[in-house]
């Protein structure tokens, strides 16, 4: 079963959607989030709306679907390289699994940075000269554009929006689902220190003691409620840089609103206000952004997996 909002083959796709049904990194008691991609997608045929013998889908709350998206099927993390090899500029989505996945997907995301960002950078370039008729200017204005473009930290760093219950700081066992936030901190393409984790509400000693080593700034759920969801917008905003992956794992909510995870914890989001969060986070810009941790077994009538999949939708259509 394709996702409900599949319109596109690969080749002409803006964005793609991949399964990793994955938990090999899962020490959750509640085992089954291998099986959470094949989930969304069937709860996304909720958003199809069927009357006299036509159908109907519904838009996105706020934004436009006007993308074109490919669903690539379930595909094994050990294939992320050759997945990443082919996808050019298109959009990647990730659907989990467990939360491990997300450091697969970071380590393989270079090249992707290096292909965006060198697009960008001639695009823009080639813009400007348009416009500026001296033409040594143009040419000094190109190169000073493109190689402030194509510097090495605008290729390659990456800014991580990191919703979860758990801080995943976990340094003396890895890697992982309990690790992934330090497992990142080894990886070059990733910038922490303007990298982001919002939701969080179930720490270690070990872990509060990471998230200080790291730099990463770190928005607790409690904060939330105090300051309120613009306020952390705007923390998120004036954190960011310009390559943005989001990851969300669906225990950031409260379990009132996504029974179905791997590790719920009372105290968190409404699902209305990971919504609100992930569309104002979308259009910042994306480079790609993974929703991970549904586990089927525990959902009730769908909601987790119902609220994944217009998540889904919220993102896409809201991205710039």
């Amino acid at each position: 079963m394709k996702f409900a909002y599949h319109n596109s083959d690969f080749k002409k796709a803006d964005l793609v959607l991949f399964g990793l049904p994955d938990e090999s990194g899962s020490h959750a008691e509640r085992k089954g989030s291998a099986r959470g991609p094949d989930s969304i997608r069937k709860a996304s045929q909720r958003n199809i709306y069927k009357f006299h013998g036509g159908r109907a889908i519904y838009e996105p709350e706020i934004g436009t679907f006007n993308q074109k998206l490919h669903d690539f099927g379930n595909i094994n993390r050990k294939d992320l390289p050759k997945i990443f090899s082919k996808l050019g500029n298109k959009t990647p989505i990730f659907l989990g699994g467990d939360h491990s996945i997300t450091f697969d997907i970071l380590k393989n995301m270079k090249n992707k940075i290096v292909s965006r960002n060198n697009v960008k950078g001639h695009e823009i370039a080639s813009h400007l000269c348009t416009l500026t008729r001296d033409v040594s200017a143009s040419i000094s204005l190109e190169t000073q554009t493109s190689q402030h473009l194509l510097s090495k930290d605008d290729m390659q760093k990456i800014s991580v929006v990191y919703f979860d219950a758990h801080p995943d700081a976990s340094y003396s066992k890895k890697p992982y689902y309990g690790s992934v936030v330090s497992d990142l901190s080894d990886l070059k393409n990733i910038d922490l220190k303007s990298s982001i984790l919002i939701g969080t509400r179930a720490a270690t000693d070990e872990e509060n003691f990471s998230l200080q080593e790291f730099g990463l700034k770190t928005i607790r759920s409690q904060e939330i409620e105090e300051k309120g969801i613009k306020h952390v917008l705007n923390e998120i905003k004036g954190t960011v840089g310009k390559n943005i992956y989001l990851s969300i794992d669906l225990d950031v909510c409260d379990p009132a609103f996504a029974p179905g995870v791997s590790s719920p914890v009372p105290g968190g989001l409404t699902g209305r206000e990971l919504i609100f969060f992930a569309r104002h986070v979308a259009k910042l810009g994306l480079i790609g952004f993974d929703i991970v941790e549904h586990t089927p077994k525990f959902d009730a009538q769908e909601m987790t997996a119902h609220l994944a999949a217009n998540l889904i939708l919220e993102i896409v259509s809201n991205l710039p």
